[in-house]
């Protein structure tokens, strides 16, 4: 089993904080959540977090083989309306 981060861009459309008291803006929660459903349907997400910076949120995932990975960050992450862009690197233990 191999771990990988994934980090991950947010569109500003969906960035927009409005509040000085949570840093953290109800859209980019929103995002979080659907990724975490990807957690309930599938074993390979492992947590998701919010972040300061260029990327917005990490993501680390586990999987038997970097073609699960690749499909697993194509075609259900990516595919997250809000998603801007992602990078995934593998982590080493």
């Amino acid at each position: 089993m191999s771990y990988y981060v994934v980090l991950c861009n947010v569109d500003m459309y969906f960035y927009n904080n409005t509040t000085n008291e949570n840093p953290i803006s109800p859209e980019l929660k929103s995002k979080m959540k659907e990724i975490k459903n990807l957690k309930v349907r599938s074993a390979y997400v492992d947590t998701v977090e919010a972040t300061y910076g260029v990327y917005d949120l990490v993501v680390r995932m586990k999987s038997e083989n970097i073609e699960d990975m690749r499909e697993l960050t194509t075609w259900k992450l990516r595919r997250i309306q809000g998603i801007k862009s992602t990078i995934t690197l593998p982590t080493v233990e």
